[in-house]
């Protein structure tokens, strides 16, 4: 006799801290934005830094001056919630698809339609 029971709830599905192996969790250097009409901005590391932790949480600190026409979303320090799935993280209210690939975290704002894609290193 095979019994088999599955259990879900909203909260094991959307936080990090309960997802095995969450790639994001550590500090990411933002390395460049492009995308839309806006020329590449190329950034050094430690200039601006995403740090996703295990608490649900991302801290960006930003260490430079932005350009009054930078398409960062998140132009100070600032903490902010963070969830995910297999296609998409929501950073506060933001919404991006991703890839993980190696030490690159690649996320994508509606590029198809001259959104942005954000790209940072580990």
């Amino acid at each position: 006799m095979l019994s088999l029971s599955l259990s879900c709830s909203d909260k094991n599905i959307d936080t990090p801290q309960n997802k095995p192996n969450n790639l994001f969790i550590g500090e990411w250097n933002l390395s460049q934005i492009f995308g839309g009409f806006s020329p590449t901005e190329k950034f050094e590391n430690g200039d601006v830094v995403f740090d996703f932790t295990e608490n649900d949480s991302v801290n960006v600190s930003v260490e430079i001056a932005l350009e009054d026409g930078s398409k960062l979303p998140y132009k100070n320090d600032t903490t902010l919630h963070y969830n995910y799935d297999s296609l998409e993280v929501f950073i506060a209210d933001k919404k991006f698809e991703y890839i993980i690939a190696d030490s690159v975290l690649k996320l994508y704002d509606d590029l198809a339609s001259d959104g942005i894609m954000i790209e940072l290193v580990k």
